[in-house]
C-alpha cells in the first residue's frame, strides 16, 4: 500500500520536472528570451561631418579671387582709354566697344563676375552698334595695335570709322552708353560689401572711358 501511494505521487513530480526543465531551455517569451539566430551586431556610431568650415573657406577664397579678377579689369579699361586715345577720332568709340568686349570675355566665368561681365559685355556691343549705325564708308575699317612692351595692345576685330558729321552726335550717345553702365556698376556695389572696391573701380574706369571721347 505504500509503495504503491508513493508511486502514484514521483509520477506527477517527475513530469512536473520534465515540463520544466524544457520549458526553461527555451525561456519565457517576453522575459529575458533568446533568439535563435544568435548575436546580432549593432555597427558603430559616426558622427556626421561638419562641411560648414569647408564650405565658408571656399566661398571666401573664389569671392577674393573674383574681386581681383574685377579689380584686374579695371586696370586693363585704363590700358585701353590710352590705346584708344591714341587712335584717330573716328575710331576711338569702337575702339572702346571693342576693347571693353575683349576685357569682359577675359574675366572668368563664374557666378561671382557674372554681373560685371554681362555689364561690360552689353555696353561692348551697344558702343559697335553707335559706330556701325554712323559709318564712314569713305575710310577703311581698319586693325590696330599698340600698347607697351610689356602689356601689347591689338584689336580682336577691324575698327569702324565714324563720318566726321555725325562724330558729335555719335560720341554723345557713346558716353550716354558708358554712363548708364558706370551707374549700373555703382548701384550692384552698394548692394555686396565684398564687391564693393572692385566695381567701383571699373566704374571709374569707364568715366574715364567717357572723358577719352569727349575730348576725341
Amino acid at each position: 500500500m505504500y509503495s504503491d501511494r508513493s508511486h502514484r505521487r514521483l509520477v506527477p513530480l517527475s513530469l512536473a520536472i520534465t515540463i520544466s526543465l524544457a520549458v526553461g531551455s527555451v525561456g519565457w517569451a517576453g522575459h529575458d528570451a533568446l533568439s535563435p539566430e544568435g548575436p546580432v551586431f549593432v555597427p558603430p556610431f559616426v558622427p556626421p561631418v561638419d562641411t560648414t568650415t569647408t564650405t565658408t573657406a571656399s566661398d571666401s577664397a573664389a569671392a577674393k579671387s573674383a574681386e581681383a579678377a574685377v579689380a584686374a579689369s579695371a586696370t586693363q579699361i585704363g590700358l585701353a582709354n590710352q590705346f584708344c586715345a591714341a587712335l584717330p577720332d573716328e575710331y576711338a568709340i569702337d575702339c572702346m566697344g571693342e576693347r571693353l568686349g575683349a576685357i569682359a570675355a577675359d574675366l572668368p566665368d563664374t557666378p561671382e563676375t557674372a554681373e560685371v561681365r554681362q555689364i561690360l559685355t552689353d555696353t561692348s556691343r551697344k558702343l559697335e552698334a553707335v559706330a556701325k549705325s554712323n559709318r564712314n564708308p569713305a575710310k577703311p575699317r581698319v586693325r590696330a595695335s599698340g600698347g607697351t612692351t610689356s602689356v601689347p595692345i591689338a584689336t580682336t576685330r577691324p575698327l569702324t570709322p565714324v563720318k566726321p558729321e555725325v562724330q558729335a552726335d555719335a560720341t554723345a550717345q557713346a558716353v550716354a552708353i558708358l554712363q548708364e553702365a558706370e551707374t549700373q556698376l555703382l548701384r550692384s556695389s552698394s548692394a555686396s560689401d565684398a564687391r564693393t572696391l572692385s566695381y567701383v573701380e571699373v566704374a571709374q574706369a569707364l568715366d574715364s572711358s567717357a572723358k577719352v571721347l569727349l575730348r576725341s
